[in-house]
């Protein structure tokens, strides 16, 4: 949303949600990557003069989050929400140009300690990936 203000443009942004997992909102991330595998036959390679010879199969996709300086509180609910074998997760694909929802399981979590006293406490950040099923 933009407008002005004595003479002066500005610019409102609005918080949207970016990302659900099994239908609940998951706290928007501090950093948000797409990314797309091909998946190639066990055919593909190159031959004796270099040459690639690329049999596709299909094509994953791969997100990758952190959230920094969460509270332990939101970690768990973060990491709870992710913590399932396989789930469902919409999200705001780059190269469809919408939301899109695929299912998905999880990577490796981390979580290093930032603080942790009497009356703080926080985790410099929660990060992993997921990868399409």
């Amino acid at each position: 949303m933009q407008g002005v203000l004595n003479g002066t443009p500005y610019f409102l942004w609005v918080r949207m949600a970016i990302l659900w997992v099994n239908g609940a909102e998951v706290p928007t991330p501090s950093s948000f990557s797409w990314g797309k595998q091909d998946i190639s036959s066990s055919e593909s390679g190159r031959d004796q003069t270099g040459y690639m010879f690329k049999e596709k199969v299909t094509e994953k996709v791969k997100l990758q989050f952190q959230w920094n300086y969460i509270t332990p509180e939101k970690a768990h609910r973060v990491l709870s929400l992710f913590s399932d074998e396989y789930f469902n997760v919409r999200y705001f694909d780059p190269l469809a140009g919408d939301y899109t929802e695929k299912e998905f399981y999880c990577g490796d979590m981390s979580a290093p300690m930032y603080m942790f006293t009497d009356n703080n406490k926080l985790f410099a950040n929660v990060a992993f990936n997921v990868i399409e099923r």
